[in-house]
């Protein structure tokens, strides 16, 4: 029987041969197929590669400080416009002073009219109302 020599591996299956080039060097295939034949064309393409990623670097710190002064802007807006609650609430505050202080003093006018019958109050109130009639009937 003719037994026949198996390549290293252990498999029948004959192994690719290589494509040469000119000078009898293999040529690069599958995954290898792109890559540059020496040094130099390697230097050239990794200092490209490095320029592009630095540029893609400073535009996306470039967004990244656009980004950041658009939420400035926003957050001013927004802290702006909370000045409107405290305005509404300042204004309501305000007209139920005015309307409170005439309901307390007209109250207190009245019950002033009603006090001349109080001896020694009364007096004092009796002037104070005439003051008011005159100084009124005089405009």
């Amino acid at each position: 029987m003719d037994v026949a020599k198996k390549p290293p591996g252990g498999s029948d299956k004959k192994q690719p041969q290589e494509d040469l080039d000119a000078e009898g060097s293999a040529i690069p295939t599958g995954k290898f197929a792109n890559t540059p034949g020496n040094v130099e064309e390697l230097r050239a393409l990794v200092t490209e590669e490095t320029k592009y990623l630095d540029r893609l670097s400073r535009r996306i710190e470039a967004l990244i400080e656009s980004q950041e002064r658009l939420a400035q802007g926003i957050d001013l807006y927004v802290r702006a416009l909370r000045i409107f609650p405290s305005l509404g609430r300042g204004m309501a505050i305000g007209f139920g002073l005015v309307i409170g202080s005439t309901v307390i003093v007209g109250l207190f006018a009245y019950l002033l009219t009603r006090a001349e019958a109080i001896p020694i109050v009364g007096d004092f109130v009796k002037r104070i109302i005439e003051y008011i009639n005159i100084e009124h009937l005089s405009n």
